[in-house]
């Protein structure tokens, strides 16, 4: 780990080795100041003032099919000629969460490239993971379940982690370098991490860390960590919203938000899981029958299995360009591969909403069936598999129970849990345990996502035939088929 480490004072080894790496001078025999430590010139010496390190360069592995909006393929936009003296420097993220060090965009380029080779040769992609409601959730004030984590000063920090949490960093760390990228302030996700990681065996020491602290406000941007290189970038994260279209499209996994506490949990209200819960009807007291269980991390460490096996071999082309390859030939850039295994989950799929509102291409609920691989459709028509009704009282919801009536047709009558699971695990869920019943109580859209029934036994079957008269058979093989499908006790 001490290979990423950085001190504020005295440059690493790795930092005097890239200063040995460009050129020091300008053809006038000016230093070009390609590396910027501390604020001084690692050449030179010479005092240079700050420099933001907020990128817009253009990055490898950027999809090479999607339009503006997350970086793209733009200029520097410094307008400066290289390596001239007031040139935009950068800090190379990847190798230091640090704002001390910032190199040119040529030093920048010959780090990634490296890194980028390193990564090849090791088989190992990188791993950004934010980290409330996504690895834990925290809570301001200690209550049953909570763990106490320590700070600075011996402030105290009380936070549940989530289910399987060490098993997963472990599994991600055999097939990726793992970063951390929250909003949250410094001093809390340092105690996290300290929590965590106590060894610096997953994160380094000090760890890949970004925080509020030292990246910009808002939106969070893949350039803080890789300005130039994205091409091996995984990003784990449930609020898909603080990304861009891009990244969001090519990068990111996006999980179920972790909740635990029962107190309310403004988290509940915003991304995906917000626009769910906003049409979500009155529902009934929570029976006995449910048994929580949360997978999200199991299933989390298995899709990046599938991914690393798409993009370092394992797969073939022929799965929706998985394999494909960069022109300049290498691995395939996990913007490829990335999307084309997503898309693999409702493949075949029709879907049609009801009971959601106006349902334009940019509704959370329909972008995110078409990034699993559905295709959407605003009217009811013969090609509809699957209707995501968030209400029983519409006419689509009575046309298609109709439809069922006459006889089985392939037609699932599903509430929004069934998008929200299949977002979660990449796996087409089983319609059954996301029917949305005729009558009594409705399901809880969001809760149900790792939720569910338990199997009832073969004498109490008929409680659930209304449920399986709105899907058809080959349902229950499904449910058979995906251990997803039926949370391990």
């Amino acid at each position: 780990s001490d290979d990423w480490a950085f001190s504020a004072r005295t440059p690493s080894p790795l930092v005097r080795s890239a200063a040995r790496g460009w050129p020091a001078l300008m053809v006038d025999g000016s230093c070009a100041h390609d590396v910027v430590f501390a604020g001084l010139c690692a050449h030179c010496g010479e005092a240079l003032p700050a420099q933001s390190s907020s990128s817009s360069m253009p990055r490898r592995g950027a999809p090479r099919t999607i339009g503006a909006g997350g970086g793209g393929n733009g200029g520097s936009g410094s307008g400066e000629e290289e390596g001239a003296p007031g040139t935009k420097r950068l800090r190379p993220g990847f190798l230091t969460a640090s704002l001390d060090l910032q190199v040119s965009k040529s030093a920048l380029d010959t780090l990634a490239e490296d890194e980028r080779q390193r990564r090849v040769r090791a088989r190992r992609l990188v791993v950004v993971l934010d980290i409330d409601h996504t690895l834990l959730v925290a809570t301001p004030h200690w209550q049953a379940g909570a763990t106490t984590l320590k700070g600075v000063r011996g402030r105290e920090y009380y936070v549940k982690f989530r289910p399987h949490l060490q098993d997963f960093l472990k599994c991600a760390a055999e097939l990726s370098d793992l970063y951390l990228y929250t909003h949250g302030a410094a001093h809390y996700a340092e105690a996290v991490v300290r929590g965590i990681d106590p060894q610096g065996a997953l994160f380094g020491r000090p760890p890949r860390l970004f925080t509020r602290d030292n990246t910009p406000p808002g939106l969070k941007h893949i350039e803080e960590i890789f300005p130039s290189d994205t091409s091996q970038v995984v990003i784990v994260d449930d609020r898909d919203e603080m990304w861009s279209q891009n990244v969001r499209t090519a990068h990111l996994i996006k999980v179920s938000p972790f909740l635990f506490f029962p107190l309310r949990d403004a988290r509940a209200d915003v991304s995906l899981e917000g626009c769910a819960a906003r049409w979500q009807p009155p529902m009934g007291p929570a029976g006995s029958e449910e048994v929580a269980s949360d997978r999200q991390l199991p299933a989390v460490a298995e899709i990046l299995r599938r991914l690393h096996r798409g993009t370092f071999g394992g797969d073939s082309g022929s799965r929706g360009g998985i394999g494909a390859y960069p022109p300049e030939g290498g691995v395939p850039f996990v913007s490829d591969v990335l999307p084309a295994l997503r898309r693999e989950t409702l493949h075949g799929c029709v879907v049609a909403f009801t009971g959601v509102g106006v349902v334009a291409p940019t509704h959370p609920l329909a972008w995110w069936c078409e990034q699993l691989g559905a295709a959407v459709q605003g009217e009811l028509s013969a090609q509809v598999t699957h209707l995501v009704a968030a209400r029983r009282d519409t006419g689509k919801c009575a046309e298609a129970r109709r439809r069922l009536a006459e006889g089985p047709r392939g037609l699932h009558i599903v509430h929004p849990g069934w998008v929200l699971r299949a977002m979660a695990t990449w796996r087409r869920p089983c319609e059954v345990d996301f029917a949305m019943p005729p009558e009594g109580p409705v399901p809880d859209f969001c809760g149900s996502a790792w939720s569910l029934p338990r199997r009832p036994p073969p004498q109490a079957a008929t409680a659930v035939a209304s449920a399986a008269a709105v899907t058809s058979g080959t349902a229950w093989h499904r449910c058979r088929r995906s251990w997803y499908s039926h949370p391990r006790k």
